[in-house]
């Protein structure tokens, strides 16, 4: 018997001798990490990947074990251990025969974006910058089934003016908060679109996203994900572009990026700034005569075909505009606030110029391999001098204007994070991100032509400045403009807990989430000049009563202050089960309760006696599963179907004043606006595969998909202006996401993407004249994409480039009744860029061509901060063809 004992002591005391913890380090032959590299001990199922920082631990029963480290893109690498060897350093060299796969966290774990069994499309820092990305509107459209638009179709927010030309739909999914954009781990507000700054990739996440991401995920989410500080190396870059624009002057852009290691291995600081300045393309020029409404898009002096206007006698009935040209009179023009029209100016060019800038600052604490820490800020703000929107059509470049006010804009971003990561070994990891953003905008509109017509469309002002009844020789205009500004803070604190051990049956991600919103939006429209006229009008028709009306309301015409708070919290959690070595299933439920507040008041002559401040609380909760079976066909195959429920916040309504707008509401069979609307809800069942041929030179992933999404979210617009949320109707979507790409050569790479959906309402509303079978508002059927890229080396640290890149979005409509109301019909658009770089060790210059074509782009209507000039639509525009040079400088 003791001796028994002692055999075993002796078998186990060497077992635990044999143990050998081995660590390192994975980057390429420049020094840049490799996160998700696969390290594998030879003649064993042991292995690992290395983490975002290319960190790496492995346990051998052996003490002198051959490592194999892979990684897509790469050559695979041998390494044999020796007994004295504890922590290595791996370089792995490109392989110029394989395609480069990406390291995703969409899961909110480590994988390469091709074990994610779900539609992702991830896009590197080497792709953004091979295509010159620097604008979502520069990536967006090379991704299946993703589109942006202007207005939305659907859904709360308060994204009018210049802001509401930033929703993106997903798989047929639109309108205000159905897609999340996030930066790093915080989800931002749509139109706060950071410039992709020392970014490190882009993960777009198709399908609802309810478990892992929370709220209006329902079409999926958008995740830039910027660069850490590196504790190996000392590296940066200085960024210098300039290019022509027709229609416009120059673009130019510069940009530096330095990171270095305070204390190597332990501490690293990174540092980034940018200034870029965008040249207009619009100009703008002075209409002096007045020939009818719609207000056309000349000086007045041509003809406008079907123009009409009030009856001149007084009876309130519209006839044709048939007389000669009226030249206008412009009153009471003060160009010291508004910088309107001056004496004898009579055209701006190029007012649509935009300036941005920005800085990034992150501090990289490791101290230890198992321990990060993170503090990260960054801010960037945009301005610009006027709204870059085209009148009428989306290739129109004049805008013809009677009061000529700049209509300028600022948008400025802050955000400020702490990410905290603990490994615990074999036992998964803990991560902490707590963040902190702001968003500040303002916009100011010339609404001159909307409200210096009178009370109806075809109605010309009265009176004039002294208040006497005008001379209708003259057509008197008032120069006018409304104003808004808006502040929303973010507060975000996630707590999640990830074990993903190839090792175990069964992982798990589970976390608690909670998110604080509070928003304050406050448009004025002051219109001094013209309530002072009008004051002087009633008093000389005897009305004193309504001049004391203005004078209460400060002579401002319409205000509005508004105040959101939105307190959301979360508990989460997948678990993955590996059913057998190949099968393997994943359940994801999410709960959340959220409380919204909305406080709003009105003020100003057109909401006398109409304001009645609103103060309404919207409270709900609820939970959304997942379910994913995932086949695992081989190491380069993967079969995959899951059913999810996505889901999008209710809330309150703002006040629609009965007052101002009860023939509007009475047409809808409505007394007053709906005070509330509630959360909207789908399924969508998808089937999708991934697979990598060919020794990893040919990637083809594919999804199939089908959503029925229930009590839709959508806007409902009133002439008057006014916009209320109601729950309306039913709909079904149902498409497929295609993605290839390949190396036809060790030279040659080709790619391309095609998305297609059929997005119909299969229950109509009387509130949006919807009917079944209407296409869902803002939804290209169609959206496709390629690229051929042809690169050679020059020389063993120089080589060139050549790149097309093609981009295709099919027609979308804005409109329940396209038949009778074309102007919400917006074409289908193609785009053509090409590229031809030269890079080195230390310099990469590339000379380029945007839109060669010169399509320009139409995004959709953009929704008035007050409301729509009579009958001129402006839309969302892309940029004109542009050519130019980028020169990058790295060390």
């Amino acid at each position: 018997m003791k001796r028994a004992l002692l055999i075993l002591v002796l078998l186990t005391t060497s077992t635990v001798l044999s143990q050998k913890t081995i660590t390192g380090h994975i980057s390429d032959t420049s020094g840049n990490i490799i996160p998700g590299a696969s390290v594998i001990i030879e003649g064993t199922s042991t292995g690992t990947t290395s983490d975002f920082e290319g960190n790496f631990t492995i346990e051998s029963s052996g003490n002198t074990p051959t490592l194999i480290v892979s990684f897509l893109g790469f050559k695979t690498k041998k390494i044999s251990i020796s007994s004295t060897m504890t922590t290595i350093r791996v370089q792995l060299e490109e392989d110029a025969f394989q395609l480069e796969d990406i390291v995703v966290t969409a899961n909110k774990t480590t994988q390469r974006s091709q074990d994610v069994p779900l539609s992702i499309t991830a896009v590197g820092a080497k792709e953004l910058a091979r295509t010159g990305s620097v604008k979502a509107e520069d990536y967006f459209p090379s991704i299946p089934n993703l589109s942006i638009s202007a207005s939305g179709g659907g859904g709360a927010g308060l994204g009018d003016g210049r802001s509401s030309g930033k929703n993106i739909a997903i798989r047929g999914i639109s309108g205000t908060n159905t897609t999340a954009f996030y930066l790093d781990e915080t989800p931002l507000p749509e139109f706060a679109d950071p410039r992709l700054f020392d970014t490190d990739r882009i993960e777009v996440l198709r399908g609802p996203q309810g478990t892992l991401y929370g709220s209006n995920t329902m079409g999926g989410a958008v995740k830039v994900i910027t660069n850490q500080p590196n504790a190996y190396k000392t590296s940066g870059n200085i960024d210098i572009s300039g290019a022509s624009v027709k229609e416009g002057d120059a673009d130019y852009s510069i940009q530096g990026v330095f990171n270095i290691p305070i204390l190597e291995e332990k501490l690293a600081l990174r540092l980034g700034t940018f200034y870029a300045f965008e040249t207009g393309v619009f100009d703008r020029k002075r209409q002096t005569h007045f020939n009818g409404f719609p207000l056309n898009t000349g000086d007045g002096t041509g003809a406008n075909p079907n123009a009409i206007w009030d009856n001149p006698d007084g009876s309130g009935t519209q006839i044709p505009f048939t007389g000669d040209p009226i030249p206008i009179t412009l009153q009471n023009s003060d160009v010291s606030d508004t910088h309107g029209w001056r004496d004898g100016e009579t055209q701006k060019e190029n007012v649509d110029d935009e300036t941005s800038f920005g800085i990034n600052a992150a501090l990289g604490i490791y101290p230890s391999e198992n321990l990060k820490i993170v503090p990260k800020f960054i801010y960037q703000k945009t301005e610009g001098d006027g709204l870059d929107f085209a009148d009428f059509r989306p290739d129109n470049f004049e805008q013809y204007r009677i009061g000529g006010i700049d209509e300028k804009y600022e948008l400025e971003l802050l955000h400020s994070s702490l990410l905290i990561q603990l490994g615990l070994g074999e036992y998964g990891e803990l991560t902490n991100n707590f963040s902190f953003s702001e968003v500040n905008q303002f916009d100011r509109e010339d609404v001159t032509e909307r409200e210096s017509s009178g009370n109806s469309s075809t109605e010309l002002t009265p009176f004039d400045e002294n208040g006497d009844f005008a001379d209708l020789s003259e057509a008197y205009f008032y120069p006018e403009f409304m104003d808004r500004t808006g502040a929303l803070t973010k507060v975000v604190e996630e707590l999640r807990y990830s074990l993903n051990n190839p090792d175990k049956k069964l992982n798990i991600t589970a976390g608690l989430f909670f998110s604080s919103e509070t928003s304050k939006f406050d448009g004025i429209q002051p219109r001094n000049s013209y309530l002072g006229a009008l004051s002087n009008f009633f008093g000389n028709i005897g009305l004193p009563d309504l001049q004391e009306i203005i004078a209460a309301e400060n002579f401002i015409w319409f205000s509005q202050d508004t105040d959101f708070k939105t307190d959301e919290f979360a508990l989460f959690s997948e678990i993955y089960w590996d059913i057998t070595p190949k099968l393997k299933a994943t359940f994801g439920l999410r709960y959340f309760s959220y409380k919204q507040e909305l406080k709003q008041k009105l003020g100003g002559f057109v909401a006398a006696g109409g304001g009645i401040p609103t103060d309404e609380e919207i409270t709900d909760d609820g939970f959304t599963p997942k379910l994913n079976l995932t086949y695992t066909i081989n190491d380069k195959s993967l079969l995959y179907g899951s059913a999810t429920r996505g889901y999008r916040l209710g809330g309150a309504n703002g006040i629609v004043p009965v007052i101002f707008a009860e023939a509007d509401l009475a047409a809808l069979g409505l007394e007053e606006a709906p005070r509330t609307f509630e959360s909207d809800f789908l399924w969508t069942y998808e089937i999708g595969s991934k697979n990598t041929f060919l020794q990893n030179r040919l990637i083809a992933n594919a999804s199939v998909f089908h959503t029925v999404w229930n009590d839709l979210q959508q806007r409902v617009f009133l002439p008057s202006g006014f916009i209320f949320v109601d729950n309306i109707g039913k709909a079904t979507i149902t498409g497929f996401d295609l993605e290839v790409k390949g190396k036809v050569s060790k030279n040659l790479q080709i790619g391309g993407a095609f998305g297609y959906v059929k997005a119909e309402v299969n229950e109509g509303s009387i509130l949006t004249a919807s009917e079944k079978g209407d296409r869902i508002l803002n939804v290209p059927d169609i959206t496709a994409s390629a690229n051929i890229q042809y690169s050679h080396q020059l020389k063993t640290d120089k080589s060139m480039f050549y790149r097309l890149d093609f981009q295709h979005t099919g027609e979308r409509v804005n409109t329940f009744s396209p038949e009778t109301e074309p102007q919400f019909i917006f074409d289908a658009f193609s785009i053509l860029n090409a590229r031809i770089g030269y890079s080195s060790s230390k310099f990469d210059i590339a000379v380029f061509g945007k839109n060669l074509t010169n399509e320009i782009a139409n995004f959709g209507d953009i929704i008035s901060l007050a409301a729509i000039p009579f009958g001129r639509y402006r839309y969302a525009v892309g940029r004109p063809a542009s050519y130019g040079i980028n020169v990058r400088y790295k060390f």
